[in-house]
């Protein structure tokens, strides 16, 4: 036994084992992750199109085991946390875990599966010596475990809508292969730097790892100065395309400025402008900038010009508006001064501004302050347009007009004005370099106070991750703006590069290829030197064995010599050479007797026996012969030998001699016969034993029926034989089932079977025999047995036969079915008066009913092992007394496989008939006492008794009588709640039987009822001798006494016998008021029945009378 490690030695090598296993496996996944997500990510995506990790995973279970895997789940999660986990929701967050986890399943599947097939396929921890080995490794760790992988997690993205059906192919390809590269190349040079001191790999480690490891970080060097350049190559054309679309933007927001002072000079130059006019010159200029949304004339109107204004400005009344605080059109409140929106172009799409007084909004209002007082252009904040009903954002670009009454004399100043909504502005720029906007996000804010987001025609979902970004900033009207530019994933489609990729990919292919060149090289080193040692090895243990071999002659020759059994050799041919001293003593033969002699002398000749000369031709065929001859000795008398006949090769593999060896098993031979007899005869009568009988019958039914070809079973139950063993005693009855078999015997033809099939039971297997002659050897039996005459000790005896005689032809089913067939036309003959001949016919009714309860018997039997009996209950009202509780009968019912309930009536018969009463009664004991212990204290309080009905059987069984009183014992019943029912039949035909069962229960306080009362021949003469404490009244006599007077005179004579005697009278079959209302008046003091109550499960019954049921 080990010593003890000290405790703080164990807890650290538990630490430490912890560590190796889980979690420096997790981090080294962790960091090569990252590592490829950082650097070897295909832009702009995360998507890396080599994956070392999975080398780590597959080497940290190979050499860790499968408690790895934990490990590496809990790295794998941490990972995809960080791309995938989304907690805005509970439902995002369910569904990202879900998809985290199974991502996560998938790495640790393929990781696992291919450790499984390698230690499967290549029987454990690989030694990659053989070429096969190697390539058949890297087919596993690679394609083959990548491929389950990446199915799983591209069908995840897939379910979860991440990708669609056109980049499900190359999303699986991209994953197969960057994991099939990641870990063929890590792999190898991972096991070869890492593997144990007892591996093959640890002494390649710096054959393999270090050159693998070198040509790595080389390649990957590479690939990284590459794929910088790249990244600076398309730096720079992202800087330049944003650069232009800033331009265009710069250009037609000044070309918007210039629109407004054209439109100033317009309205400065003009002596009126009409709203014609105002439309007319505007028109054209839309038509060259799309982008602006309207362009609009507002002058600056006393308060003293308002009515004039509203009552008819040039032709056309209106009226000047603003907003109230709940946003809605009202009449402008009287102000100093008002600016309303008077011509405006486009007419169509911002009629809603017409009229609105721009002064009445901050902004607006703020806006024209700055621009009166700057004589400039000054851009509003952003604000959500009067005439926008969407919820697009807008500015408003104002110039001040000082004019000489160009509105008819109604003022001297106003505003020219240019309206944007941002998002048209921009999509409309965006659309005239559709080159550019293909490539680049714009997103617009106004920074002027605070950062206020206008525009972004970015997608809030996609990715940022490694996104190019530009910001510039534009100062027009006042307001300082910031354009930010990202990159689209169509730019990186359209500036693909593949000089960086193909390093890696070519790099990675090369060491992979490296990786296993070197595997095979020092493989081929090490197979030498395994080679080399074997061959030394072989040498000196072919040494060893020639020694060993000279020694074990010796013993050979030494334990033949001295063996037990008697040993020969002999030439090829038979002739014998040698003979041991066992031998001699044995048969007597000396030594000259035999040799030179051929081994044919030694047989005895016996008719039908194997000799010698029968065996030897069969030697070339077969290595080693065994078998039994009989042999003789000198004396000339025979013996069994068990024979073993075994060849003897040469060094060159020729066969030179035989060598014999003989073991006398007289003795055993005889007690086999002996016991082969035994098992298939029965010792009684010594006529063939049911097993045998069974084989003969299975023999004639396999072999023997041929169309046209007719058989017969005849089975035989003896009458009276019951009678013969109960009055004279066993003996007397071995005797007579001898003598019956002997007189079976003279009635039966040589070739015919006769067997005793168990107890009284016989069989006749009449061969070539068909129904008619069948019949009449049948009747012959009969006949036989009727007029035999038993003497016993001065005593005769007259007993008979039952016999059922079943056909056996093309068309029997099978043994079983036979003897089905036989036994129930036995019986049936039975059920027909005993003593008679019947054939089993399909279709007969006596027989297809004792069929149907064979059936039964199987049905009830898997019912009480598979606990399909139910529990009802049948309320018993009391009639004369309202204030006593009911009682309650428990009643049995079967629930069938699918689920339907079978009445009593339909099996009880065949249980009474077959004796399994007893076994459905200790069923309905256990669980009637288990469902009272359960329900007691509801039960107690509103029910009186429980009644349990017995069967006439249990009346006589012991342990049945002791499970009853154990169930009282042990539970906290109340014995006098608990009733037993028995019928007086029953109780009459075991009246010594059932006084004693009824006394011992009594005795602890248990009620017994007398069921079916009145229906025996003697009921008033026996009902003294039982001590029972209630009487149920036949319900045959009850549910016809309000038709038949005889009906109700038994009625009342039974009620009143019961009064007269103390006990307690109840009526069955209770099915109307009518007969409720007769049973009060007669003073009978329970009813049971359909009218009182219908049969119910228990439980839903308890609840019906405690109010419980909600129906």
């Amino acid at each position: 036994m080990s010593p003890k490690l000290p405790a703080h030695i164990a807890s650290k090598n538990v630490f430490l084992e912890g560590f190796y296993t889980h979690l420096l496996p997790g981090l080294a996944y962790l960091a090569l992750a990252h590592f490829s997500i950082t650097w070897l990510s295909i832009q702009p995506s995360e998507a890396s199109a080599v994956w070392p990790a999975a080398g780590v995973s597959i080497t940290a279970i190979l050499l860790r085991g499968y408690r790895a895997c934990f490990g590496l789940f809990a790295a794998l999660m941490m990972l995809y946390a960080n791309s995938w986990l989304d907690p805005e929701s509970a439902v995002s967050l369910v569904r990202s875990l879900l998809l985290m986890f199974l991502l996560s399943i998938a790495a640790v599947l393929q990781a696992a599966g291919a450790v499984w097939l390698v230690r499967r396929l290549l029987g454990g921890f690989p030694s990659l010596i053989d070429d096969k080995e190697i390539a058949l490794f890297l087919l596993i760790i690679g394609p083959l475990a990548s491929f389950v992988a990446s199915l799983l997690a591209t069908t995840s993205f897939l379910l979860f809508g991440i990708i669609g059906w056109g980049d499900y192919l190359v999303s699986w390809v991209t994953w197969w292969v960057g994991d099939t590269i990641g870990a063929i190349v890590m792999v190898p040079m991972l096991l070869a730097l890492f593997a144990s001191k007892q591996s093959t790999l640890y002494t390649r480690r710096l054959a393999v790892g270090l050159p693998m490891g070198g040509v790595l970080v080389v390649i990957i060097a590479l690939f990284i100065v590459t794929k910088n350049h790249e990244s600076q190559q398309r730096t720079v054309q992202f800087n330049r395309q944003a650069e232009m679309l800033h331009t265009h933007f710069e250009e037609r927001l000044n070309a918007g400025v210039e629109v407004l002072h054209s439109l100033r000079s317009f309205f400065i130059s003009s002596v009126n402008v009409n709203n014609a006019e105002f439309s007319a010159f505007t028109q054209h200029t839309l038509s060259r900038y799309p982008e602006i949304q309207a362009l609009e004339w507002i002058p600056r109107l006393p308060h003293s010009a308002r009515a004039k204004y509203e009552a008819n400005h040039s032709g056309v009344a209106r009226k000047i508006i603003e907003r109230d605080v709940d946003g809605f059109f009202q009449a402008a409140v009287q102000r100093q001064f008002y600016y309303p929106v008077t011509y405006i172009e486009p007419y169509v799409g911002n009629e809603r501004a017409l009229g609105f007084n721009v002064a009445s909004h901050p902004v607006a209002s703020n806006a024209v302050s700055i621009a009166r007082q700057t004589d400039g252009i000054a851009f509003t904040a952003p604000v959500r347009l009067v005439q926008e009903s969407g919820e697009q954002r807008g500015v408003v670009a104002y110039l001040q007009v000082n004019h000489g009454g160009v509105d008819y004399g109604l003022s001297s100043e106003g505003l020219v004005a240019a309206v944007y909504r941002m998002g048209d502005f921009l999509n409309s720029v965006l659309e005239s370099r559709e080159g550019l906007a293909s490539h680049i996000n714009i997103e617009l804010l106004d920074i002027t106070e605070s950062e206020e987001l206008i525009f972004s025609s970015a997608d809030p979902a996609a990715s940022t991750y490694n996104m190019l970004a530009r910001s510039a900033e534009y100062v027009i009207g006042g307001r300082t703006y910031q354009f930010n530019y990202t990159t689209k994933p169509e730019f990186y489609l359209s500036f693909i590069q593949w000089s960086s990729w193909i390093i890696l990919l070519a790099g990675m292919v090369f060491t992979a290829l490296l990786g296993g060149w070197l595997l095979s090289l020092t493989g081929r080193t090490l197979r030498v030197r395994q080679l080399v040692g074997e061959k030394t090895a072989s040498l000196q243990y072919e040494i060893e064995e020639r020694r060993r071999a000279e020694q074990e002659l010796r013993k050979v020759s030494k334990a033949v010599e001295f063996s037990p059994n008697m040993v020969l050799i002999t030439r090829t041919d038979g002739e014998i050479e040698y003979s041991s001293p066992k031998f001699t003593e044995e048969t007597g033969f000396s030594a000259e007797d035999v040799i030179g002699q051929n081994i044919e002398i030694l047989h005895y000749e016996r008719t039908g026996e194997t000799s010698y000369q029968d065996v030897w031709p069969e030697l070339s065929n077969k290595q080693v012969w065994r078998g039994e001859i009989v042999n003789r000795k000198k004396s000339g008398d025979f013996y069994w030998a068990q024979v073993s006949i075994a060849p003897i090769y040469n060094l060159e593999d020729e066969l030179t001699h035989y060598v014999v060896t003989l073991q006398d098993i007289t003795e055993n031979r005889l007690i086999s016969e002996q016991i082969s007899y035994q098992a298939s005869h029965d010792q009684l009568t010594a006529l063939v034993n049911r097993r045998e009988f069974e084989v003969r019958l299975d023999t004639l039914l396999k072999t023997q029926c041929r169309p046209g070809v007719s058989h017969a079973f005849c089975f035989l139950d003896l009458d009276q034989f019951k009678v013969v063993n109960d009055t004279s005693g066993h003996v007397a009855g071995d005797e007579l089932l001898r003598q019956v078999a002997a007189l079976l015997q003279e009635r039966v033809r040589s070739n015919d079977t006769l067997a005793r099939l168990g107890g009284d039971e016989f069989g006749i297997l009449l061969h070539n025999c068909p129904m008619d002659k069948a019949w009449v050897v049948a009747e012959g039996v009969r006949d036989t047995i009727a007029q035999f005459k038993f003497c016993w000790e001065q005593q005769v005896f007259s007993i008979g036969v039952s016999i059922g005689v079943v056909e056996i032809n093309e068309h029997s089913a099978g043994m079983t079915e036979i003897m089905k067939h036989a036994d129930s036309a036995c019986y049936t003959a039975k059920d027909s008066g005993r003593n008679r001949v019947h054939l089993y016919s399909v279709g007969n009714e006596m027989l297809a009913q004792r069929e149907g309860e064979m059936k039964w018997v199987s049905e009830i039997n898997s019912a009480l092992d598979e606990n399909r009996f139910v529990l009802y209950g049948q309320l018993i009202v009391p009639l004369q007394n309202s204030q006593l509780k009911p009682d309650v009968e428990i009643l049995l019912r079967m629930k069938s496989r699918d689920g339907t309930i079978v009445p009593p009536g339909a099996f009880l018969p065949a249980a009474e008939r077959y004796q399994l009463s007893g076994q459905i009664d200790q069923w309905v004991v256990e669980h009637a006492f288990a469902w009272l212990e359960r329900n007691f204290t509801q039960f107690s309080q509103y029910f009186g008794c429980c009644a349990i009905n017995l069967s006439g059987g249990s009346l006589g069984d012991p342990s049945l009588k002791q499970a009853i009183i154990t169930h009282l014992d042990d539970s906290s019943l109340l014995p006098y709640k608990v009733k037993f029912e028995i019928t007086e039949t029953s109780a009459i035909a075991n009246l010594s039987e059932a006084q004693r069962f009824i006394n011992a229960l009594k005795a602890y306080g248990c009620q017994f009822s007398l069921d079916d009362f009145g229906s025996g021949l003697s009921s008033f003469a026996y009902l003294k001798n039982l001590p029972v404490d209630n009487l149920k009244i036949d319900g045959q006599f009850v549910k016809g006494i309000l038709d038949d007077q005889l009906d109700l005179a038994m009625v009342k004579s039974i009620n009143d016998i019961g009064q007269v005697m103390g006990k307690t009278t109840i009526a069955e079959f209770v099915e109307n008021d009518e007969i409720t209302a007769l049973l009060r008046e007669i003073g009978v003091d329970y009813g049971q029945g359909y009218g009182l109550g219908l049969p119910e499960p228990l439980d839903l019954l308890l609840q019906q009378v405690s109010g419980e049921d909600d129906r």
